[in-house]
């Protein structure tokens, strides 16, 4: 992709547990988007009317206000969540909800499980999600839109430069994390 890098995505909370045989959560809906992600094992996860298979290293993007129920069909795993607000309401909308993570973005999901707590509003989540999102949505996603008014061309220049450092942080913050 040519051009400049346009990030509305903001992580709100995230949360990462291992499950046993017979882990199940109730029909539940969220206000926000949520990334849910199988890093080890394996859970059914209804969204809407479609039921996901999800193995190690797969995931489901799911829209604000759809319906979802994930449950243990393998005797033991782990999992990532994370709630965000992104203004693409076609984002888990649709057909395209699974994704399957490449051996880096798996790694980066690890690492962002490995702080094993409910974790709200923290710069270096938001870093690691940002990094985990450019490695598994479509570019299309990150294109500054073309219709867009000079002061938001402005702002988003400001945010760019923002984005830009804290790309530049993500080598120093792993290494950070794994020494």
């Amino acid at each position: 992709m040519n051009g400049p890098l346009y990030f509305p995505i903001q992580s709100i909370r995230l949360h990462a547990s291992r499950f046993t045989r017979g882990y199940s959560f109730k029909a539940h809906v969220q206000p926000c988007h949520q990334f849910y992600c199988v890093l080890d094992g394996e859970i059914s996860q209804r969204v809407g009317t479609s039921t996901y298979k999800l193995g190690a290293g797969q995931a489901v993007w799911i829209a604000p206000g759809i319906e979802r129920e994930p449950v243990a069909t393998g005797p033991m795993g782990e999992y990532l969540v994370i709630e965000f607000n992104a203004p693409w309401s076609e984002l888990g909308a649709g057909k395209d909800r699974l994704t399957r993570l490449d051996a880096a973005a798996l790694a980066n999901a690890r690492a962002l499980a490995a702080l094993r707590m409910v974790t709200e509003n923290r710069q270096d989540v938001a870093i690691w999600f940002h990094h985990l999102c450019l490695q598994t949505l479509p570019a299309e996603y990150f294109a500054i839109p073309r219709r867009m008014a000079v002061q938001e061309k402005k702002n988003f220049c400001r945010a760019k430069s923002a984005w830009s450092a804290s790309r530049e942080c993500w080598p120093r913050i792993r290494e950070i994390r794994y020494n």
